[in-house]
């Protein structure tokens, strides 16, 4: 009997060896997906502010260790715009900041063809819709600041209301 308990444990302690060895290479592994997916979503960030004559313009994330889909940009629109995009896919995941990717590629792009804030998160919205698995939401604000007429024009798609303060 103290033959089969001795052999039982000894023949136990390479298998506890495997598991604690996979426990620790998945760790490494899901570790090295949030150190790619947090350099995406900070390469996403601007990386500096534009300047725009009579304007300070200021924006800063702060993200938590975990990674995400939080993102706010600045968006280039010919010689006097400029569009400006607060954003959030929800949820801390690896996914949720891969969204944010594409949706940065589709705001460029679409930016320069839709002057509406609105019709251009209706186009986003469609093709979000064709492409994204249906249990991401994806909460935004999009608007075009005109630098010669002094509006900002905005739209907001599911996104905490927008406070504009005036001086």
């Amino acid at each position: 009997k103290k033959y089969i308990v001795n052999l039982v444990r000894h023949t136990l302690l390479p298998f506890e060896v495997a598991l604690l060895h996979t426990d620790l290479t998945e760790q490494e592994r899901l570790e090295k997906e949030f150190e790619i997916a947090r350099f995406v979503q900070s390469n996403l960030l601007p990386q500096s502010m534009p300047a725009l004559k009579g304007y300070d313009i200021f924006g800063i994330c702060l993200p938590a260790r975990e990674v995400g889909g939080d993102y706010f940009d600045y968006v280039p629109i010919g010689k006097n715009k400029l569009g400006v995009v607060i954003a959030d896919v929800a949820g801390k995941s690896t996914s949720a900041a891969f969204y944010m990717a594409e949706i940065k590629g589709m705001i460029v792009s679409l930016s320069m063809l839709y002057d509406s804030p609105k019709e251009l998160l209706k186009i986003l919205n469609s093709r979000m819709f064709l492409n994204a698995d249906r249990k991401v939401f994806a909460s935004m604000i999009y608007g075009v600041l005109d630098v010669k007429s002094n509006n900002f024009t905005f739209a907001r798609a599911g996104h905490n209301p927008l406070l504009v303060k005036q001086e």
